[in-house]
């Protein structure tokens, strides 16, 4: 059997400075920052997905522990965006409701996270069942790699507004991201699910470049729940890991078809793009009070379809992909989305060099 790895089946963004763009400029930088953070959220999801069946009473609680740290990240990441992020873009381009989509696409996914993380809130060692956590996550993944994929496209678009300065929108983020972010829980687990030598090792100075603290998250704060990181994607120095919990000796009938079939079977087995399934909800006050304005999200369809209300319409204008139907083998490591500069709001599968419009 070959190794498993975990950039697959959900395939990981291609961030636009490996794409053909300057990671000098701002919104090629802010982007692909955000590409990296999707992809932290995209590898933990393959490394529940893929060793969820093969965990055991012994090491359940751990599995468990990585589930929760998984639900507290992408749940602090969009609540952070929410909060402190697409309210300053709004004000800086002075364009109300310019993040309106993205934040619609979280409302998309939220329910069938939610069910998903009441279940590993009130799953024990001797109740988890790794067919019904992979069942729980094929609810919800496809449409939030959507979101994942599109929000990257989103921010890069944001280059047509020339006088907008990115760069001090992502320190201010970034400074309320660090104040919002438990170090024995959260940041651990991004540092164990972000590759640095991913794309030939050009983000390795991503999430800090500060050597002194990226050491005591890396080695020190590990510590607690050290047992979760044996599910990581990758080592605590950044290296990527063949996956833990997968034993091939208890490799029967009865495990994951999709771990089990050939790659055809495999491709029709993983989930299908669903329809947009979009819904409005009001900005929290805290993001009302950090925006230092008042921005309603209560608007009718005809709004939020006007001219200047976004920059993608993410349900037509840019084409849809059939999320996690590519399957790449071990030497193809490394190879996601393709996501392309403007003017082009087209998003490929990057193969090998070879781009093939997505279905």
């Amino acid at each position: 059997m070959p190794d498993r790895w975990a950039d697959y089946p959900f395939p990981l963004i291609s961030t636009p400075a490996v794409s053909g763009g300057d990671y000098k400029d701002q919104f090629v930088k802010s982007s692909s920052k955000m590409a990296l953070m999707h992809n932290v959220i995209i590898r933990g999801l393959n490394c529940m997905y893929l060793q969820a069946e093969f965990i055991t009473p012994a090491t359940a609680q751990d599995f468990l522990t990585f589930c929760r740290c998984w639900c507290e990240t992408i749940n602090n990441h969009h609540h952070c965006e929410e909060a402190a992020y697409f309210p300053v873009i709004e004000e800086a381009c002075g364009i109300e409701g310019i993040s309106d989509s993205n934040v619609e696409q979280h409302d998309a996914f939220t329910p069938g996270l939610e069910r998903f993380e009441e279940y590993i809130r009130k799953a024990t060692p001797s109740t988890v069942n790794g067919r019904t956590i992979i069942d729980l996550l094929d609810n919800f993944a496809a449409i939030l790699q959507i979101h994942l994929t599109d929000e990257v496209v989103w921010i890069l678009s944001l280059s047509q507004y020339k006088n907008l300065d990115l760069a001090a929108i992502d320190a201010q983020h970034g400074n309320y991201v660090r104040a919002h972010s438990s170090k024995t829980t959260l940041l651990p687990y991004l540092l164990t699910n972000h590759d640095l030598t991913y794309e030939g090792g050009i983000h390795d100075w991503w999430p800090s470049d500060s050597k002194v603290r990226l050491f005591f998250l890396r080695y020190i704060c590990s510590i607690w729940n050290h047992g979760a990181w044996r599910y990581s994607s990758c080592s605590k120095a950044g290296k990527p890991k063949r996956l833990h919990g997968i034993d091939w000796n208890r490799i029967g009938n009865e495990h994951s078809l999709a771990m089990l079939a050939p790659q055809p079977a495999m491709v029709e087995l993983l989930p299908q793009t669903p329809e947009p399934a979009y819904t409005s909800r009001p900005r929290s006050k805290e993001s009302e009070e950090f925006a230092g304005a008042k921005h309603s999200r209560g608007r009718n369809e005809s709004s939020r379809n006007s001219s200047h209300e976004s920059i993608i319409d993410s349900s037509a204008t840019t084409p849809r992909n059939s999320v996690g139907r590519l399957v790449m083998d071990d030497e193809k490591r490394g190879v996601g989305y393709s996501v392309l500069p403007p003017p082009v709001q087209h998003i490929h599968h990057n193969v090998h060099g070879h781009h093939a419009q997505a279905r």
